[in-house]
C-alpha cells in the first residue's frame, strides 16, 4: 500500500479532479442546531417532523443507495432507501443561515479530515480556493478555517489516537469555552500504530468521563454542544499494500475495537453522548469501486454522513419540548 505521503497526494489530486471539474455533482447538506432562531428553515422542515421521528425512520437514516457507483458514471449520485421518512438535503443558502456564528471543531484522522472538506463543501459548493484545498491536505497539520461572512469557524484538528480528544475536552474545561458542535473519530492509526484494543477502550471509556463532566459544568451557562462520531469506514483489505495492514486493518481487529467501542458507552447506541456516523455502513453500501486504496472513499460517502448528521439533528430538536 502506498505510504501516507503517496496517499496525501494521491488524495489531494484527486480532490482537485473531483471538485473543480464541470462534471462533478454533489449535493451536500449541513445543519446546525437551534431551528428556532431560523424561522424560515424551520418552517419548511416542519411539515415532515412527525414522519422523521417515528422509530421506523430513525432506523433507516444511515441507510443510503449510491447509483452510478458500479457502472463507473460521471455523475453519481446517492439518496436514502426510503422516500417516505421526509429525510432532506439543504442547499447552499440555508446551510450558510444555519451555520451563522457558529463554532465547530473537526478531530481525528484523515477520515475526519475529508468530513471537514465535505462541510465546507456544503458552505461554499464549488468555490473552495485551491490554496484551501492544499491547506487543508497538509499532512498531520490543523488547519483553522473562518467564513466570516457568516462569522462561521471551523476547526479541523489533526488527532489521530483518543488520547487526544481527552485533552482536548480537559483544555476546553478549564478554559471553560466549547465549540456548538464537535466530531471526533479515531481508529485507524490506534489499530495501525498502537494495535491494542484494550487499550483503545480504556481510552474510550476516559474520553466519555471528560465529555461527561464537561456537559453537566456548562448545562446552566449555554446550549450543550452537539456530539458525533466518525466511525471508520469499511477496509478493503485486498487493496492494502503491505500483509501488516492487512493484518492490523483486518476484520478480526476490527471486531475488537468495535466491540471496546461500543463496550465504552460512548455513543448514543450506548446512553453515550455521542452520536455515530457510521462510515463503515455507508462505505460499505458504496462498494469497492468507490475506494482507491481500500481506506479512503469516494466524496458520496462523506457527503451522505453529514446529511445524516443533519437529519439526525432534525429529529434532536423535533424531539425537544417547545
Amino acid at each position: 500500500m502506498r505510504d501516507m505521503t503517496t496517499a496525501r497526494c494521491w488524495h489531494l489530486s484527486r480532490y482537485r479532479t473531483l471538485f473543480f471539474s464541470c462534471s462533478l455533482f454533489i449535493t451536500l447538506a449541513f445543519c446546525i442546531h437551534l431551528i428556532p432562531h431560523f424561522p424560515s428553515i424551520s418552517a419548511s422542515l416542519s411539515p415532515a417532523a412527525a414522519a422523521i421521528s417515528s422509530d421506523s425512520c430513525i432506523l433507516s437514516l444511515q441507510s443510503v443507495d449510491y447509483s452510478g457507483v458500479v457502472e463507473r458514471l460521471p455523475n453519481k449520485s446517492w439518496d436514502w432507501a426510503v422516500s417516505n421518512c421526509g429525510f432532506r438535503k439543504l442547499n447552499k443558502s440555508q446551510v450558510s443561515d444555519l451555520f451563522n456564528g457558529s463554532w465547530i471543531v473537526v478531530a481525528g484522522d484523515s477520515e475526519s479530515r475529508l468530513t471537514a472538506l465535505s462541510l465546507l463543501i456544503s458552505l461554499m459548493g464549488f468555490e473552495i480556493p485551491e490554496r484551501v484545498l492544499e491547506d487543508l491536505f497538509k499532512r498531520h497539520d490543523d488547519y483553522p478555517f473562518r467564513l466570516k461572512g457568516i462569522d462561521m469557524k471551523l476547526d479541523f484538528l489533526w488527532s489521530p489516537y483518543t488520547d487526544n480528544f481527552t485533552q482536548y475536552v480537559s483544555q476546553l474545561r478549564q478554559n471553560k469555552t466549547c465549540p456548538d458542535f464537535i466530531l471526533f473519530g479515531a481508529e485507524i492509526w490506534e489499530m495501525l500504530y498502537v494495535n491494542n484494543a484494550t487499550q483503545y477502550g480504556a481510552s474510550l471509556k476516559a474520553l466519555r468521563e471528560n465529555v461527561l463532566a464537561l456537559l453537566s459544568e456548562i448545562r446552566n451557562s449555554r446550549s450543550l454542544p452537539h456530539l458525533f462520531w466518525i466511525g471508520m469506514p469499511e477496509m478493503v483489505t485486498a487493496l492494502l499494500g503491505t500483509a501488516d495492514w492487512r493484518t492490523k486493518l483486518g476484520d478480526e481487529m476490527r471486531h475488537l475495537y468495535d466491540n471496546e467501542l461500543m463496550g465504552s458507552k460512548l455513543l448514543s447506541d450506548n446512553g453515550g453522548p455521542f452520536f455515530k456516523l457510521d462510515l463503515h455502513r455507508l462505505s460499505d453500501s458504496c462498494g469497492r469501486n468507490c475506494t482507491g486504496d481500500g481506506i479512503h472513499y469516494d466524496e458520496l460517502v462523506y457527503d451522505s454522513a453529514v446529511q445524516i448528521m443533519f437529519n439526525a439533528l432534525r429529529i434532536e430538536s423535533d424531539r425537544k419540548p417547545r
